[in-house]
């Protein structure tokens, strides 16, 4: 018997392998309250983890740096999508997370902020300890982004 989710294609995706059976009855518990499914919710998180380790193991991909970037910035990105807050935001363990990763991370960080965008400016002042961006400039989210990849083209962190 198998299981189609909206999460399917999603999954075959990332791993390049059909979805287990039982992931959609997890990922269906997903459109439940959160508050009567928490443990399935919770259930399915680790079980997408433990699928994706299991066909990719850290240590048989190219880059576990990136992979773990990947996944830290999907939960950050997930669960503060609804927030106002920059605090809020900056402080997601994620987020801190991805901080705590260092140097190593930085062309990474340039390339999301570059493609995608998001509120990368907080982690890359408290890795690299400055700000490229111009007094004036602060607060302006498309100057402050270019600034920030100016800076990482400048220093080779990432390519044109």
């Amino acid at each position: 018997m198998s299981f189609t989710t909206p999460y399917n294609d999603y999954y075959e995706d990332i791993l390049d392998t059909p979805v287990p059976p039982y992931l959609g009855t997890f990922s269906t518990a997903r459109k439940k309250s959160d508050r009567y499914f928490g443990d399935i919710y919770i259930i399915a998180e680790n079980t997408e983890e433990a699928i994706e380790h299991t066909v990719k193991p850290i240590t048989r991909q190219l880059n576990p740096i990136e992979s773990r970037f990947n996944i830290l910035t999907k939960y950050w990105k997930r669960d503060t999508l609804a927030l106002s807050s920059t605090t809020d935001i900056v402080n997601h363990i994620s987020y801190q997370q991805v901080i705590g990763m260092g140097y190593e991370v930085l062309p990474y960080i340039l390339k999301n902020l570059k493609n995608e965008g998001g509120y990368w400016y907080w982690a890359l002042k408290a890795i690299t300890g400055i700000d490229p961006v111009k007094m004036k400039d602060q607060g302006n989210i498309n100057n402050m982004k270019k600034a920030w990849i100016d800076w990482g083209k400048e220093l080779e962190f990432i390519n044109e």
